[in-house]
Formats: structure tokens, sequence, C-alpha cells
């Protein structure tokens, strides 16, 4: 609809907002986002066993799963310009990974914070039970 208004006015839509348009065109293409969807899926893949190898604390655990979901770096894309090493495929990878680590940053904070709570209700609910069983018992 917006767009038959600009052509029917013969408006034009900035630089930067055609650039972003055009790299999320780039999702269509859909290689881009099964690049994008496996290196998530790899970034938290490989430090689920890692954390366990290592006997990393709950709270190392969990910043090495966000850590690694993380997108892909703006910085690389600087760097590929700088190289011309395609840096337009480049730039559409930062924008789809980004749009998914929307989406994947809070579902894995989720699943890390219920998995903590979890372990902290075991730990602790068995000893708030022993607690209530003493003070029956003393009673």
């Amino acid at each position: 609809m917006a767009g038959s208004v600009f052509l029917a006015l013969g408006w034009s839509v900035p630089a930067w907002a055609a650039a972003t348009l055009d790299l999320m065109g780039q999702i269509a293409l859909g290689a881009t986002f099964w690049l994008c969807l496996v290196k998530l899926l790899n970034c938290v893949a490989v430090p689920l066993p890692a954390g366990a190898a290592f006997g990393l604390s709950r709270l190392a655990f969990a910043v090495l799963v966000l850590q690694s979901a993380t997108p892909v770096a703006v910085t690389s894309c600087m760097l590929a310009e700088k190289y011309d090493a395609r840096a337009d495929e480049l730039a559409g990878l930062v924008v789809v990974s980004t749009l998914l680590s929307v989406l994947a940053i809070p579902l894995l904070f989720g699943a890390v914070r219920l998995n903590q709570r979890l372990e902290c209700r075991q730990k602790f609910g068995r000893m708030s039970f022993e607690r209530r069983a003493e003070r029956h018992g003393e009673q």
C-alpha cells in the first residue's frame, strides 16, 4: 500500500531504507536464512558438551550459551569491504542473524533461567522439606 503511494507521488525511498529492504529481501532467497539458522544451531549445540566437559559453573555456562548465540559481527562486514570479499553477502548474514537472534536470545535466556530455577528448586526444595521435617519433629 505504501509502495503504491510512493510510486504515485514520485517519491523515493531513502538510500538507507532501500539498502535495508534489499538485505531483508535476500532472506527470501533462503540461502542466507538457512546459513544463519545452521550457525545459530551449531553455536548452541557446541557449548552444551563443551560446558559439561570443562565443568563450568551455571553462570559461566549460561554466559557461554548466550554469547555463542549472538549475531554475526558487523566488524566482519567492514573487513570484507576492505579486502573486497563479498561484503554484500556478508551484510545479508549480519541482517538475518540479527533478526534471528532477536527471537533466539530471549528463548535461550528463558531456557537457561528455567534450567537454573529447576536446579535450585531441586536443591533447595529438598533442603526446605528437610527443615520443615526437622521443625515438626522438634515440636
